[in-house]
């Protein structure tokens, strides 16, 4: 096992989506020796799916990673013609611990069902969410707008049966297109999440909490959530 931490830098340029799964394809990080994938320069490292149903950065299964300074964009190729659930999460965190994601780009969220921009889920746990950019999470990436009839609440951030997690200093704006539904940052449910000093720009409801979801094993519930400093602009609270 390394002692020392591991930096892996990607270079200026477009790459195909990123899936880590520790399971699998790639080792865990330490306490001592975490191990960070971050741009070169920032934010000039751009993961965009080539089709729709595909994560542009995906991490699984693993600990002790950073993903830092990354630009990650879905295809916006929705349309409003009828109610879409296709689409892949931007980043995506699952059934992972001591995970942060901080300093990305994030944008243009394809499908308009349900979807989320930054996805952590699946008992995952110590995760921060921090200081990343967050837009265009709407129907077809900010282009046009949502049936009326149709589940278009799309999240920026949403933190699904999962705990111990910091969403903090993040900026979110649909910059286009009809946001009256989105539900920007939102725990749905989950446990322990403090949510401060965000800022929400023309959004749905800005800050939100689903109490309680019943699944296969009985209820879970979001307790002990906490909700400091944050702004909304032109958004619902």
């Amino acid at each position: 096992v390394p002692s020392t931490p591991l930096q892996i830098d990607r270079a200026d340029g477009t790459y195909s989506p990123v899936s880590i799964d520790c399971s699998s394809n790639a080792r865990n990080g330490t306490i001592s020796a975490p191990i960070t994938l971050k741009a070169e320069h920032e934010r000039q490292a751009h993961l965009v799916p080539s089709r729709a149903n595909t994560d542009a950065f995906g991490i699984a299964n693993c600990s002790y990673w950073t993903i830092e300074g990354l630009h990650m964009q879905g295809l916006g190729q929705s349309s409003a013609a009828a109610c879409e659930i296709s689409g892949g999460v931007l980043i995506s965190v699952t059934t992972s611990h001591y995970i942060n994601v901080k300093r990305n780009l994030v944008d243009r969220l394809d499908g308009n069902g349900n979807l989320a921009a930054i996805f952590i889920g699946y008992n995952s746990d110590h995760i921060v969410v921090e200081a990343n950019e967050v837009y265009d999470i709407g129907l077809a990436g900010g282009q046009g707008s949502c049936p009326t009839a149709c589940n278009c609440n799309n999240k920026a951030i949403q933190i699904y049966q999962s705990t111990d997690v910091v969403v903090r200093r993040n900026y979110v704006n649909q910059r286009s297109g009809r946001a009256d539904l989105l539900e920007d940052i939102n725990p749905y449910p989950a446990s322990r999440v403090l949510v401060e000093n965000n800022i929400v720009e023309q959004g749905g409801e800005a800050f939100s909490v689903d109490p309680s979801q019943y699944g296969p094993n009985g209820p879970t519930n979001s307790e002990d959530n906490q909700f400091y400093g944050n702004i909304a602009m032109g958004a619902n609270l």
